[in-house]
């Protein structure tokens, strides 16, 4: 009996030793399930990592470019700054010149036109010499304007008026009254 006991005993003591590591090695499979999962995860993190670092290098690279860029600007600013201020009292002197031969010119152009109307009337003196011609060839000129106004008292207006006999006449553009 005692054996049997014992037996009995030692049964239960397997069974829950056998119990133990069936528990035990059910754990041990499902830690090492996480490991493949954590291992899976480590492999995608250092994945990133990489692709990360790979990024940052590239944006470094960039940002070196853009600086050495950027200083290249820079130096074309100041050289292009420099210049104008070179240019600047040229562009000055140049636009007060041309200012001045626009004045020149201007006052050439009425000089022009003043000496042509000396010349025509200088002219007109030697065609007519007797001045009664030089009036009635003026009257003649001006006639279509129908502009004409006599000059004595009447103040009439065309060749129909009072004092048109004595043909005495003058422009009220001329002379406005």
């Amino acid at each position: 009996k005692l054996l049997r006991e014992e037996k009995d005993e030692l049964g239960e003591q397997v069974l829950g030793l056998k119990s133990q590591v069936d528990a035990q090695l059910l754990t041990v499979q499902k830690l090492e399930e996480k490991e493949r999962a954590l291992q899976g995860s480590l492999g995608g993190v250092e994945k990133e990592l990489t692709l990360r670092s790979q990024a940052l290098e590239l944006n470094k690279r960039k940002a070196v470019e853009a600086a050495q860029l950027a200083e290249d600007l820079k130096v074309q600013l100041e050289h292009v700054q420099t210049r104008l201020r070179e240019i600047q009292p040229c562009l000055a002197e140049s636009r007060a010149a041309r200012e001045k031969e626009s004045f020149n010119l201007k006052r050439a152009q009425e000089d022009i036109s003043r000496l042509r109307r000396k010349l025509e009337k200088q002219r007109k003196v030697e065609v007519y010499a007797d001045a009664d011609e030089i009036l009635q060839e003026e009257i003649k000129e001006y006639k279509g304007y129908g502009r004409m106004r006599c000059s004595l008292q009447c103040g009439g207006l065309g060749l129909d008026s009072s004092c048109c006999q004595l043909g005495v006449w003058a422009l009220s553009e001329l002379f406005p009254s």
